[in-house]
Parts: structure tokens; sequence; C-alpha cells
């Protein structure tokens, strides 16, 4: 894995969006980007940018579609093959190998900002604290996603590019450590109000360094720290990525300005598992008679936090960290907590993002797999769109590649030609 920043940081910003490394004369050099103040904050917001348009993309679309949110409504090859899923994806694939180049951009910019935010540098500590909170926080985001998709991966960016690969739970246990000093470094000294104003007003980043704790710990298995984590999060105070006319909405982009993919029905869930009640429905879909391009599976029309080109999308969700709690809740012996927490989700009527269900109280059996029923086709709604239905599908055993009732294509992606061929640790493909 082998990356290096040609991009200034102030010509980043502005090109963030674009995949082409285009030298900027007029504009400060590398060096100079990553030894002042201001061209360390330029970064750090041209890397969350970056993040929020080209990576966030990916993040939300491939595995949206293997897990079936999505289908392709066009017929580009790549599109339909994601769609096919099993071996018809391939390691040349675009939108599998865009998961694992655009995260590990966002990676190589973190390391980079981490390294160069010395006290020298930035001798204003609450500034110092917030950059390197912020690098810490997206290095260990796109980890976590990159370990959503495949079974391997480099948890650091080495510049002969021979990086060594590592297991997925090693790859969310280093996400686990960088949020853990992260949160370290919040708690010691808050960031400032102006690196907040140069980097992102809409951020929040101890809750959102807390709701990825909570998310994490969930996945590694860690039930009590995910409790605790679910528990530090302020779930009134939400964090947003923002777009505006020249940095679009990435899913209102594909979905619906380029009319690429479309939700499928009932949030791709059995019928049986939606309440014709719940406010989610209307809030994230509209009604189409119409099907994918692939395999002719029905679709609807998108709405929700993707329905204009300037709509925000939150940088974590109210609900889920409910959802992480009430799973960890179960799955450590306490199933009427459990209850509790996951009615605190079916009920609500005034969630900050605006996805409410409305619905009334959980009144099924008080048993470990009921309730763990309940959770997953809540998660499957209230997370619809953000990633999370490829690892909550593998999580809770849904019926893999292959099934007749299959809940997902592939159980993890091929790994990028472009890294087999830089990197000789590239590891075999794994089984579908």
């Amino acid at each position: 894995m082998k990356f290096r920043i040609y991009l200034t940081a102030w010509f980043f910003i502005l090109v963030s969006a674009c995949e082409m490394d285009i030298p900027n004369p007029n504009a400060a050099t590398e060096d100079e980007a990553l030894n002042s103040r201001q061209g360390l904050l330029a970064l750090s917001a041209g890397m969350r940018q970056y993040y929020s348009t080209s990576a966030l993309s990916r993040i939300i679309i491939t595995p949206g579609v293997t897990s079936r949110e999505l289908g392709a409504f066009t017929t580009f090859v790549n599109y339909l093959n994601l769609e096919e899923g099993g071996d018809a994806i391939e390691n040349d694939n675009s939108l599998t190998s865009g998961i694992w180049s655009r995260l590990y951009r966002v990676i190589s910019n973190a390391e980079q900002i981490i390294d160069n935010t010395t006290e020298e540098v930035i001798p204003d500590a609450a500034t110092r604290t917030g950059i390197i909170a912020h690098a810490l926080f997206f290095k260990a985001a796109s980890l976590g996603y990159l370990a959503q998709s495949f079974e391997q991966a480099p948890i650091t960016t080495v510049a002969s590019g021979d990086a060594p690969f590592v297991n997925r739970t090693e790859v969310i246990a280093e996400a686990i450590r960088l949020l853990t000093d992260a949160r370290a470094l919040l708690s010691a000294t808050p960031p400032s109000d102006s690196f907040y104003g140069q980097v992102g007003t809409t951020l929040d980043l101890p809750n959102m360094v807390e709701a990825y704790l909570s998310r994490y710990h969930l996945i590694a298995g860690n039930y009590q720290e995910a409790i605790s984590a679910a528990d530090m999060v302020d779930i009134s105070s939400v964090s947003y990525f923002v777009y505006d006319a020249e940095n679009p909405n990435p899913i209102w982009e594909l979905a619906i300005n380029g009319n690429d993919f479309r939700p499928l029905d009932n949030f791709g869930l059995d019928p049986v598992q939606l309440d014709n009640a719940d406010g989610r429905i209307d809030f994230f879909l509209v009604s189409a008679d119409t099907t994918s391009a692939a395999l002719q599976l029905p679709v609807e029309d998108l709405a929700g936090y993707f329905s204009e080109r300037t709509t925000s999308i939150p940088v974590y969700l109210p609900g889920e960290v409910l959802l992480n709690k009430a799973e960890a809740q179960v799955r450590s012996g306490g199933i009427s907590d459990a209850i509790e927490t996951l009615n605190a989700v079916r009920t609500k009527t005034e969630d900050p993002t605006g996805v409410n269900a409305a619905l009334a109280p959980y009144t099924g059996p008080a048993t470990e797999d009921a309730v763990l029923e309940d959770i997953y086709s809540n998660r499957a709604i209230e997370l619809f769109l953000t990633g999370m239905r490829l690892e909550d599908s593998r999580r809770y055993n849904r019926p893999g590649p292959g099934s007749d009732t299959m809940s997902r294509t592939r159980n993890f992606y091929p790994y990028p030609d472009t890294e087999r061929s830089n990197n000789p640790n590239t590891p075999d493909d794994p089984a579908v």
C-alpha cells in the first residue's frame, strides 16, 4: 500500500471530489502545507471533504448493492456484476476497488496530519488536539469500513508499497485503539472554536468518537465496552457531512441525479419484517413500480438524507448508538435492558436526523433470539444506506451467498488488481 499527496492542501480542498493528481504551480508545496498551522487545518478540512464525497459514495453504494439494499438501475458492466455478486465481481471492479483506494487515500492523509501536527507547528493545544483527534477518527473510520468489506487489510500505509496485511479482527482492534487515543486527547483538551470553525462547524468530535467506539466494540464482541461508549454519546447531538453545488451529496449524485442505483422494495427485507405503520418507510422510500437492471429486483425511488444535491448526511445516527447498545445488552445477557433500549428506537418521534419509526413498543417473546431478530430488522431500516448492512448480515448469520433467501451476494470482496500488482503481501482472494 503506497500513497503520496501530490495535491497541495489548498488545491486539494477545491478538487477533492476529483481523482486526478494535477500539480498546481501557484499553490503551497506539500512540505509547506504540512509544516504550517493553516496548511494542516486546510489539509484536515480537505481530508474530511474527500471522505464525505468520494469515499462515502463507495462505503454506502457498494455494500448496499451486495447486501440487497440497492439494485443497479443502469447497465454499466461493473454495476451489473456487483448486483449479480459472487464470482461476477472481479478484481478490477471499480465499485469494490474504489472502497480500497479511496479509503487508503484518507488513511494516508490522516497519517501525514498526525505525524506533522507537533507543538512546534501548532503551539495552541486546543487546536492541536482537534487536528490530531480529527485525523485519528477518520483513519479509524476508514479502517473500520475496510474491515467490513475485506477479509484482510494493512493497518497503515508504507512508502515502499509492501505494507503487511492483517486479519480483519486486528484491523477492527486498530480502529478501536485509534478512537481510544482520540477519546483521551479530547478528554484532556477539548478542541478550540478555531479548529471547528476552520475544519467543520457541523462536527462534534467527542460524540463521533464514542458513537464509532460503540460500533467497533460491538463488532469485536466487546459488549460492555460497546454499552459504555454508547452511554457516552449525547443522542440529541448530531454531526453532519455537508454538501453544496460544487461538492454534491454523493448518494444523490449516483442514485437520483445519475439514476444509477435505486433502493429495493421494503429496504430489501422480507415484507413480514416490516410494519406498514413504520414512519421510516416514507422517510427513506418513494413508491415506484420498476425493477433493477441485472436481476429484475423490485425497486423504489430514494428519499431521506439523499433526496437533494445539498442534503446533509449524518456522520452517525442516534438510532445506531441505541441499537448497538441494545444488541450488546442482549448478547451479554441483559434481555430486559435490551428491550427497554430497543423501545427507545421503536417509539421515537423526535429524532434529530428525522428518522422516526413511531411504532408501539416491542411485544414479542423476551428471548435472546426473538429480541435479536427485532433488533436486526430495526437496524436494517434505521441504518439504511449507512454501509452497515453487510456487516450486520454476517454477524447475525443471515443466509449467505448461494442461498435461495440470501441477504448478501458475497461475504467479502476480492482484492483490487492495483494492490496485487504493487504489494507482494496481498493474500489470495477470499471464497465467495
